[in-house]
């Protein structure tokens, strides 16, 4: 399959997992984006994350949601940043931490947007 077959397919899957999430059908969603984790966008990592921590589509699993958040902080998430810090600030699947909380709030402030479209 050409490249840009490739890319149509990867848009279409994440549209339609997007369009599943937003109806609430939350474990095709997941299983959606799980299968579009491995192309390593940002935002699927961001997704995967989230309903590994939330428990959508699958069963809450803080591990897992700190491993794809880690991923999509690496690709520059912001979202992802954040929810970690909230995971942080909580002590969900981590000890809690408030500073380390905080670190990862104040690195979303320092980062330049326009930086993000590299």
């Amino acid at each position: 399959m050409e490249k840009k077959e490739k890319n149509s397919v990867f848009y279409y899957k994440k549209a339609k997992a997007e369009k599943l999430y937003n109806q609430g059908n939350y474990e095709m969603a997941f299983r959606l984006y799980l299968e579009l984790a491995g192309t390593e966008d940002p935002a699927v990592l961001f997704m995967v994350g989230n309903m590994y921590h939330y428990g959508q589509g699958t069963e809450v699993n803080f591990q897992q949601a700190r491993v794809y958040y880690e991923m999509a902080i690496e690709r520059k998430d912001l979202r992802a940043r954040c929810y970690l810090a909230l995971m942080y600030y909580k002590g969900e699947g981590v000890e809690r931490d408030p500073l380390t909380a905080k670190r990862l709030l104040d690195a979303n402030s320092e980062i330049d947007i326009h930086s993000l479209d590299d």
